[in-house]
């Protein structure tokens, strides 16, 4: 059997060992799985490197959207070299640079630090508005608060990351939060007779944290006069929708910079 070398090949773009083994491996066994087909290892690799470099313009015009992505971990990543070039003091000989989003953009968490008592004190603020509320939706009027309040006033309301999911964004360890505002009593959830015991209505808490400020209380009242009264299944689809969501992939954090993208906005001067 005939073996191919990186020697042999005359392709105009380099592309790395580890790329093409991994992705040689899918593609066989998508082949054997689908067709019964089996390929020489090396076959598939010289393929799929020579369909690379036919098709390079195709992967190209792919960048520019993915590198100025609000919040995608690629985005980031190219954003750190940037800056490490641009820094006198760094090291611009380093090939890679590994980063996570904590360290590196505090954009996912709204220019704020964590706070599981202000996110179990915006849940009782709603729950005390009279809306209607299970897990779904307060997941949603969530998103909209911190979003919203990161519009208004540059940083989140509760440091909460949201990540993108089926049923739409849902702040990152929701379960925990929720669990943290019963427990501190912000919050309290009620089963719903006849129905699924997972299903809980969530009700106001006897005991309403006091570390909202008068600014957020009011961008909490907008948010509430403005979706409180939209069905689970409408702020769902509304939340489906928006550029914050349809612009990221599932499981990835939601950059607070999509707040200026949301379809509907409050005026600066209701703060």
């Amino acid at each position: 059997m005939q073996s191919f070398t990186s020697t042999q090949r005359a392709l105009s773009v380099r592309i790395p060992e580890r790329f093409l083994q991994k992705a040689s491996a899918t593609i066989s066994s998508h082949y054997f799985r689908e067709y019964q087909q089996e390929f020489a290892a090396e076959h598939v690799s010289l393929a799929l490197e020579r369909w690379l470099d036919q098709h390079v313009d195709l992967v190209l015009e792919e960048v520019t959207e993915l590198l100025t992505r609000p919040g995608s971990d690629e985005a980031l990543e190219f954003a750190r070299m940037l800056e490490r070039l641009e820094a006198p003091s760094m090291d611009v000989a380093a090939e890679t640079v590994q980063v996570t989003t904590e360290e590196l953009h505090p954009m996912f968490s709204g220019n704020r630090p964590l706070s599981a008592d202000r996110l179990a004190a915006m849940m009782g603020y709603f729950a005390s508005k009279g809306i209607e509320l299970y897990k779904t939706k307060l997941n949603k009027l969530l998103f909209y608060a911190d979003l919203t309040g990161f519009y208004l006033t540059g940083r989140g309301l509760s440091g909460a990351q949201y990540v993108n999911l089926p049923y739409g964004p849902v702040p990152d360890r929701f379960e925990d939060m929720i669990d943290h505002a019963v427990g501190t009593g912000a919050v309290e959830t009620v089963s719903i007779e006849h129905t699924d015991p997972a299903v809980r209505l969530i009700k106001p808490g006897p005991e309403q944290l006091d570390v909202l400020d008068d600014t957020d209380r009011r961008i909490l009242d907008w948010v509430a006069e403005n979706y409180g009264n939209l069905s689970t299944s409408a702020i769902t689809d509304l939340s489906h929708e928006e550029k914050a969501y349809t612009d990221t992939r599932r499981g990835e954090r939601i950059a607070y910079a999509y707040a200026q993208f949301l379809k509907k906005l409050p005026p600066k001067d209701i703060i």
